[in-house]
This record gives C-alpha cells, sequence and structure tokens, in this order.
C-alpha cells in the first residue's frame, strides 16, 4: 500500500512539474522583409493583427536586423517605435526630412546610429530586448488585437531582413487540475479497498 501510494505522490509531483508554466515563441517578419531597404525619404510602419493566446502574457520581446548598415558613413540616425492602432501589413509615408517622424506617437522604443568608420567594414547584425516598461506597452497594445512598429530612418540603411520575436508566458491550470484529478481518486479507491 505505501509503495503505491509513494508512486502516486511521485506521479502527482512529475505531472505538476510538466504543467507548469510553457513558454511559446512567435516570430514575425514583415513583407518586404527589409522594409524596402528602409529607404530614407520614406517613414514606414509595420502592422500585426496578432492576439496571444488565453491568459498569457508577452514577456519578453526581441526585435533583429540582419546586416543593417547606413549607405554612408555619418552620424545618422534610425528611429523606431512601439505603435498602438496600426494597418495590418507594411506601410510608407513620405517622409524627406530630418528628425523622428513618429514622435509623439506610441513609445519610442530605441534608435540605432552606424557607428562604423568606412563603407568597407561589415554591416551588423542589430538587436533590441525591450525593457520592462515596454513589455508592460507592448501588453496593453497587444490587448487590443492590434500593433505595431514604426521605422523612420533619416538615411539610407541597407539590410536583409527584419524580425520580431516574442515569447509568451502561457500557464495552462486547467490541464493542471485535469493532472492532478486523475491520480487522486485512484489513491483514495485503493485505500478504501486495502484499509
Amino acid at each position: 500500500m505505501r509503495t503505491g501510494l509513494l508512486h502516486t505522490c511521485v506521479c502527482i509531483l512529475t505531472f505538476a512539474g510538466a504543467a507548469q508554466a510553457a513558454l511559446l515563441s512567435y516570430e514575425f517578419q514583415p513583407t518586404p522583409v527589409d522594409l524596402y531597404d528602409l529607404d530614407h525619404a520614406y517613414a514606414y510602419r509595420w502592422g500585426l493583427d496578432w492576439s496571444p493566446p488565453d491568459d498569457t502574457v508577452v514577456v519578453s520581446a526581441k526585435l533583429e536586423i540582419e546586416n543593417l548598415k547606413n549607405w554612408t558613413v555619418e552620424p545618422n540616425i534610425l528611429y523606431i517605435h512601439l505603435l498602438d492602432i496600426v494597418p495590418t501589413g507594411v506601410t510608407r509615408q513620405y517622409d524627406n526630412r530630418p528628425g523622428d517622424w513618429f514622435e509623439g506617437q506610441g513609445v519610442l522604443l530605441t534608435t540605432f546610429t552606424d557607428t562604423r568608420t568606412s563603407n568597407s567594414q561589415p554591416a551588423v547584425d542589430w538587436s533590441y530586448d525591450f525593457s520592462a516598461q515596454d513589455l508592460v506597452v507592448l501588453n496593453s497594445y497587444v490587448a487590443d488585437g492590434t500593433f505595431g512598429l514604426g521605422f523612420d530612418p533619416d538615411c539610407h540603411y541597407y539590410n536583409d531582413g527584419v524580425k520580431l520575436t516574442l515569447l509568451v508566458d502561457h500557464t495552462p491550470e486547467p490541464a493542471m487540475l485535469a493532472l492532478l484529478g486523475g491520480p487522486l481518486p485512484l489513491v483514495l479507491k485503493r485505500r478504501r479497498r486495502h484499509g
């Protein structure tokens, strides 16, 4: 009897461990993947129509741009914003002027300035990890079902692709209850037979 009870308790603990929080990863890329090579004459919006599974929260987000470089050696700036309501897909707005086109809209996540001293130097694989504050705003935007990113290149930024990766915490509580509910009645039934 004790061996059976001990075995069942170990099973419950094993199932409990398996049913802990699950992290789900979602990757997104725009079309075109290089956002038209971020031509300096435009500001770009990349809108996503996405909602995470119920009872989940985005716990980390990373924006990556592969082989990013300014076309010339100058201290120009690429502004990147997190935006709330954005049309799905990639849209461009003519913006042949200096400064941040998206100033006052959403949240300025970060800026990028190419620090290479020569065009003969290789491009960089650049990335930005959302801060805790960024994640709070992102989760509030995601709750609406649409969100996006705004890119304003104050120069021409060649690149080989933009990618956004979201890590979502999904804790399957109903599954946990089902797993724990399965072995427990068996223990009680066995105990009654032998007791």
